[in-house]
């Protein structure tokens, strides 16, 4: 398999690194103030802003490419709070996967329906997606596996159901990895805050029980006198 040679901008991160690593461990000295001030240099290049001319949004929350100006890595339309060169290569890179699994639409749409705010929501958009469509696959494999029983041999019937089968429980992994996605978003978005319920019971003269609950996300509390119940 060939191996995908780093981008302009991984290859001024590597070189960075190579720099500071070759100054620390090649001679078992600290990096000199030049070594360090170059490795500087190469990061801070690519931290830079992208230009102002390509500050505009495109689909799915992403950096796409436009044009035909010859600019290497400033030739997007930006999507993100002004975003660097190190942003604009990991947009290209999330499109480029996303394209290689065969779902770069259903991405892009998925990060556009939940308005993915930051990488990680876009990557777990793009997860979704191609879950998704593996799923449904699966299932439209998994009906034309059903269709064929009625034309196989009956001694081939033991063999189609135990095919059947395995892609049955692979779909409800798929599904099930989704609908798990689906909360990691949520939690990501909550800040992982769950809601806890705290009810006070306090018996009056009479023998009358008040039940007051604590406030929730809503703002809401139910309390509740005797045997009547008022929000």
């Amino acid at each position: 398999m060939t191996k995908t040679p780093p981008s302009y901008v991984g290859q001024l991160m590597l070189g960075a690194a190579r720099i500071r690593a070759e100054a620390e461990f090649s001679n078992g000295q600290r990096p000199t103030a030049w070594e360090l001030n170059k490795a500087a240099e190469l990061e801070g290049r690519v931290r830079d802003p992208l230009p102002e001319r390509y500050d505009k949004k495109g689909a799915g929350s992403e950096l796409v490419p436009h044009g035909r100006d010859g600019i290497p890595l400033g030739d997007f339309r930006d999507t993100i709070q002004k975003p660097d060169y190190v942003g604009a290569a990991a947009s290209r890179n999330r499109l480029d996967l996303a394209h290689e699994a065969g779902a770069l639409e259903l991405a892009v749409d998925t990060a556009d329906t939940i308005e993915a705010e930051n990488s990680l929501e876009k990557m777990l958009a793009h997860q979704l997606a191609v879950v998704h469509q593996s799923s449904m696959r699966l299932t439209g494999q998994l009906n034309r596996q059903i269709e064929r029983m009625n034309v196989i041999c009956p001694d081939q019937h033991h063999a189609a159901n135990a095919e059947a089968a395995r892609t049955t429980n692979a779909i409800a992994r798929l599904m099930q990895t989704f609908q798990q996605g689906v909360t990691t978003l949520h939690r990501l978005r909550s800040g992982g805050q769950q809601t806890v319920t705290v009810q006070h019971v306090n018996v009056g003269s009479g023998g009358q029980a008040v039940v007051a609950g604590a406030v929730g996300p809503g703002g809401g509390q139910l309390k509740r006198t005797g045997g009547d119940s008022e929000k």
